[in-house]
């Protein structure tokens, strides 16, 4: 295991200190690549690309930390469903964003531009305010692609029910996050190449055009001269991420409508659809990526190779991803809401709201899962509302029928139910957090073993979500 490196004030001052900063400088070359100013908006410290300036955006939303859990998604009252109506209309209707609210015509024409990162972007910690770094989502891009996927997921239609929504929206806020969150491990490979260099920039003349050698935009042998081989990798990384989540058949169809998607991609982008898997292109494109980062060949060997292997892939074939388990929690995230559609489908791209709770690892695990149900997602959504009131005031009402599980180690395990009594959900006070361990579909009154030997454990960690009010964060 590769040593983990706090990403904290001393790791940034650091990059200062020893002039490891990306600047101007690094964009001197003349270069008319058609993916050539994806990026460049970020040196000149707006807080979005141009392309949106014509869109309402409140510019400092903030980031949160870690994997994004959205809440359930929500009807939409169109403004000619008026008062009156029979009680179905007035409530609205599940349904994604029109090709006109979403402005799709735009859309495509920046992604056959920008590719993915038209939808969602990645800002280094190399650049300056480094306070600013971190992973941003369109809302508009998350539904934008959700309906694309929907349609060659479920076929086109205007009768699509609410977990169908949710599945593709989903499906598109973890495509576009784990998109980014490569680009977030190039970053740290190359950090910690740094770190163990200092005085060296690595990370600065790979991520803009120079004179001499390799960088982010050269061409690929592994994309037979196409470029960024990053992107392609990144495409590719995220789809795998997202199809692992699922089983055949719908593993099958998640893949290729994904590749449709990349396919309508600029260069080095669209070439991600031919990378599949883990396999042998893929281990070649991450070594030839190395070699840009380093901007020298080596016989596989040296030090500074194989820790960025270790970083960007663990293991031979890369079957082993440990930095979501560490990292994923410290990397910034927000969705940010622009307004399209007159907000109407913001809260469709709001986190979930987890009020006085915080989750452990293994409940995260458990929860995406169930994710997939918008029913669940309201009523979990319900009893953390619920749960603020006080616990005397929240074990009152018979549909959670909260309970004392048992003592372990001294510790009271509590638990309560969702979804009409489906679901039993586990939680317990420990060091002035309130922490859910864990989730299961109910069945009788036994606890399933698997998960009644994870809760006699004790706490097992880590806590990976805080709530706002948290004073442990």
């Amino acid at each position: 295991m590769v040593q983990r490196i706090d990403l904290t004030g001393d790791v940034f001052q650091r990059l200062q200190k020893n002039n490891l900063m990306i600047d101007k400088t690094h964009h001197t070359v003349d270069d008319q690549s058609s993916w050539k100013d994806t990026k460049q908006w970020m040196i000149r410290n707006p807080d979005i690309p141009k392309e949106l300036s014509n869109i309402e955006v409140v510019p400092d939303q903030p980031h949160g930390r870690g994997y994004p859990i959205l809440g359930p998604i929500q009807r939409i009252r169109d403004e000619e469903q008026t008062e009156g109506e029979d009680e179905e209309q007035t409530e609205g209707t599940f349904r994604f964003p029109s090709v006109g609210e979403m402005g799709a015509q735009k859309i495509e024409e920046l992604i056959e531009k920008q590719g993915t990162d038209a939808l969602a972007w990645y800002r280094p910690f190399h650049m300056d305010p480094q306070e600013k770094w971190g992973i941003t989502i369109l809302d508009q891009g998350i539904w934008y692609l959700a309906r694309k996927l929907a349609i060659d997921l479920y076929g086109e239609r205007d009768d699509y029910i609410a977990d169908e929504i949710l599945n593709c929206r989903d499906i598109a806020k973890n495509f576009l996050y784990h998109h980014e969150m490569f680009h977030f491990k190039v970053e740290l490979a190359a950090t910690m190449m740094e770190m163990n260099r200092l005085g060296v920039p690595i990370y600065a003349r790979y991520w803009g055009p120079n004179r001499g050698g390799e960088w982010f935009g050269s061409p690929s042998e592994v994309l037979r001269g196409h470029a960024p081989l990053e992107e392609a990798l990144a495409n590719s990384y995220a789809r795998e991420k997202v199809i692992s989540e699922f089983s055949k058949p719908m593993k099958d169809k998640v893949r290729i409508a994904i590749n449709e998607f990349m396919k309508s991609q600029p260069e080095g982008y669209k070439q991600g659809s031919t990378i599949k898997g883990k396999n042998k292109k893929w281990t070649q494109g991450v070594s030839e990526l190395i070699d840009k980062l380093l901007n020298e060949d080596d016989d596989g060997l040296s030090p500074q190779r194989i820790l960025a292997s270790h970083v960007l892939f663990d293991g031979a074939y890369g079957r082993e991803d440990w930095i979501e388990e560490y990292y994923e929690l410290i990397v910034p995230c927000r969705i940010l809401n622009t307004g399209f559609a007159h907000g109407r489908f913001s809260e469709s791209t709001d986190d979930f709201r987890w009020r006085d709770f915080c989750l452990s690892t293994y409940y995260r695990n458990e929860w995406k899962d169930l994710m997939k149900s918008n029913h669940v997602l309201i009523d979990m959504q319900l009893a953390c509302d619920e749960f603020t009131k006080g616990y005397m005031e929240f074990r009152k009402k018979g549909a959670r029928r909260a309970r004392l599980w048992e003592r372990v180690k001294g510790v009271k395990v509590m638990y309560f139910r969702i979804c009409s009594q489906k679901y039993r959900v586990y939680h317990q006070k420990w060091d002035d957090q309130e922490v859910l361990l864990a989730i299961h579909q109910k069945r009788g009154n036994v606890t399933p073993p698997k998960v009644a030997k994870k809760l006699r454990k004790g706490y097992y960690g880590p806590v990976i979500t805080h709530n706002k009010n948290c004073p442990k964060q």
